[in-house]
């Protein structure tokens, strides 16, 4: 197996992970939260979906799409600490969703171009000067 598709296996692990305690949480609350919550996840897993697809297919803006998810993921995972008790589902999603991040925006960077090197210069030819 190539590197690649390791990743994207990588990821789909993060993601199970992620999203089985994000559940969780979701379920652990009502009313108006509970009703936002599941909209922003229904909405976060459909773009979830076409980034996967763009990982898989070997394009960069798939890895650049996860890393803007997984911001996104974070950030209400920060704010479910308001609302939701300290846990070890609380803990794991949360280290899963650092993880992703971190391992989705290193895959984004561009890559460092190799170092070419130096062209000879050419001499000129010194032109003799006729007396």
């Amino acid at each position: 197996m190539n590197r690649d598709k390791l990743n994207f296996i990588y990821m789909n692990i993060l993601l199970l992970i992620l999203y089985i305690g994000f559940i969780r949480m979701l379920f652990s609350i009502s009313g108006l939260k509970f009703y936002a919550d599941m909209v922003l996840m229904i909405v976060l897993l459909f773009f979830t979906l076409i980034a996967m697809i763009g990982i898989f297919n070997g394009a960069r803006f798939g890895w650049k799409l996860m890393t803007a998810l997984l911001g996104i993921i974070l950030i209400n995972i920060g704010l479910f600490y308001f609302i939701v008790p300290l846990s070890l589902t609380y803990v794991l999603t949360m280290a899963s969703a650092i993880i992703g991040f971190v391992s989705a925006s290193i895959k984004a960077s561009p890559e460092p171009k190799a170092a070419e090197p130096p062209k000879p210069v050419k001499k000129k030819k010194k032109a003799k000067k006729k007396s």
